[in-house]
């Protein structure tokens, strides 16, 4: 499968020093987030949600296979 770079586009505004972004089965979008948190962006970018309140700086996240945060 190839993807091209003209098909790609930018969802999720003000997010602070993202890392670590992965996906959900159902689409949503996790990024670690630079304010000490997580953001939730929904498959169609329409929504955002900070989600958790760990301080610091994470460096990335992951999903474990019942799509729980790790």
């Amino acid at each position: 499968m190839r993807i091209s770079l003209e098909s790609m586009g930018r969802i999720g505004q003000d997010l602070a020093r993202c890392e670590g972004v992965t996906c959900a089965r159902d689409g949503t979008v996790w990024a670690a987030d630079g304010r000490g948190a997580c953001t939730r962006i929904v498959a169609d970018g329409s929504r955002e949600e900070r989600v958790g309140d760990l301080g610091g700086e994470p460096n990335g996240i992951c999903l474990d296979a019942d799509g729980q945060i790790g």
